[in-house]
Order: structure tokens, then C-alpha cells, then sequence
């Protein structure tokens, strides 16, 4: 019987632990997604959007793209370059 008594106690020391634990990591976690404009009603969740410039979101896009194009053309380069330096065997 005072193992039952033992368990019990120790039951009883870590339900209270448990739940402040779990509640502490619930507010982290919520003030961790308000940072990153995420609030959570009792409808629901609600994403907050960034504003983005016209200007910003040019620049961001014609970035890509220069990338894009310059990487196949690398690309493209190096094949020519591989293909010239082979001697003709027909």
C-alpha cells in the first residue's frame, strides 16, 4: 500500500507542474507567431500581410530574373565550350 501511497503523491506533484508547463509554452508559442503577424482568435487564426512597394516587388522580381537568365546562359556557354574543345570524330 505505500507504493500506492507514493505514486499517488507523485501523481499529484506533477498534474500541477504539467499543466503550468504546458500553459507557459502555449504563450510562448503565441507571442512567437504575433511577432510574425499570426493572432489566433476564437474564429480563428488571422494572417497579417506585409505591405510591398511596387518598387520593391519590381526590383525583387527583375533580381530573379536577371539571375535566372544569366545561369542559363552560363549554362549554355560552357556547353558550347565543351562541344568545340572535342575534336570532330565522323
Amino acid at each position: 500500500m505505500a507504493c500506492a501511497d507514493f505514486a499517488q503523491r507523485g501523481a499529484d506533484h506533477c498534474a500541477p507542474q504539467i499543466y503550468l508547463y504546458s500553459n507557459e509554452l502555449a504563450e510562448r508559442g503565441v507571442k512567437k507567431m504575433e511577432k510574425k503577424n499570426v493572432v489566433f482568435t476564437k474564429d480563428g487564426a488571422k494572417v497579417g500581410v506585409k505591405e510591398v512597394t511596387t518598387e520593391s516587388y519590381t526590383d525583387k522580381t527583375q533580381r530573379a530574373f536577371v539571375k535566372t537568365w544569366n545561369a542559363a546562359h552560363d549554362g549554355y556557354a560552357y556547353a558550347l565550350r565543351q562541344r568545340q574543345d572535342k575534336p570532330c570524330t565522323d
